[in-house]
């Protein structure tokens, strides 16, 4: 491999802004060329689409084996704690959403875009609006805000610029001026979130819990069972931690105890 093989392919490899910059321009090329080409098609089908197409193509492409291994697959499968903190933060949120409403109609306050209603049913365009709602924007958003402009992007800052400008832009992507004050709210939690765990799990299955707390209100108690299921768990391990723990020192009493005899007996 010649020299400028190689550099061009240590840029390529260490440099994840370029294959993200990249995959960015061709996104937007192939959202406005359905739009172009299919425009009788539903806005929903081509977000569905795309933003699939976005995040397997990061996952793949973007990341490195290492990354990938890192952020993906710390564990095997997701593991309780993740869940517990996942559901825990999305409690939170959902919570300080629904105060904040509260609030607002308490004093008389309406922000553009918090008295949209959204009709789900079983119609095509009904069920991709769900799958695009609970699970395919959640997995496409964290890994967009998440890894490509808090990680990748804003990884030489320190973490409460990355927070802040997460955050902001999470919000401000979201359009009407209700769910960019909510958005940045979610947003710089969920980016606090990830600064501390550096897990993307964690930060998808937020965004799906609180999506899907928001869309289907009766799902709530779902999410606060997964949350006592995990700390149940986690009470459990803490637990068997600690009689492991105190095994282990009565034994290595009992050994010093025998080697205190055994010494007292030379002597």
């Amino acid at each position: 491999m010649t020299k400028e093989n190689e550099f061009a392919k240590r840029v390529w490899d260490d440099i994840p802004v370029l294959k993200l910059g990249i995959l960015i321009v061709w996104f937007l090329f192939m959202s406005i060329g359905i739009h172009k080409l299919y425009p009788e098609l539903e806005t929903v089908y081509i977000m569905l689409f795309t933003q699939i197409i976005f995040s397997l193509s990061v996952v793949e492409f973007a990341m490195n084996p290492i990354k990938r291994h890192f952020f993906f697959i710390k564990e095997r499968g997701i593991s309780y704690g993740q869940v517990t903190v996942a559901s825990f933060t999305a409690l939170v949120i959902f919570g300080i959403t629904v105060l904040g409403v509260l609030g607002m109609r308490a004093f008389g306050v309406t922000l553009d875009g918090n008295t949209v209603q959204v009709t789900y049913d079983w119609s095509p365009k009904g069920v991709a609006s769900v799958l695009l709602i609970v699970l395919v924007a959640p997995v496409y958003e964290e890994i967009l805000f998440k890894y490509v402009i808090q990680h990748c992007v804003f990884r030489n800052t320190v973490g409460w610029v990355q927070i802040l400008v997460t955050g902001i832009l999470f919000g401000v992507s979201h359009g009407t001026t209700f769910h960019m004050v909510f958005g940045v709210i979610f947003g710089i939690i969920t980016s606090f979130v990830f600064v501390v765990e550096q897990d993307l799990v964690i930060s998808i299955l937020i965004h799906i819990f609180y999506n899907t707390m928001v869309t289907f209100p009766v799902t709530i108690p779902v999410v606060l069972v997964l949350l006592g299921i995990g700390v149940i768990r986690l009470v459990v391990i803490a637990r068997k931690v600690k009689r492991r723990a105190e095994a282990e020192q009565k034994s290595m009493e009992v050994v010093l105890e025998e080697m205190k005899k055994e010494l007292d007996e030379v002597q």
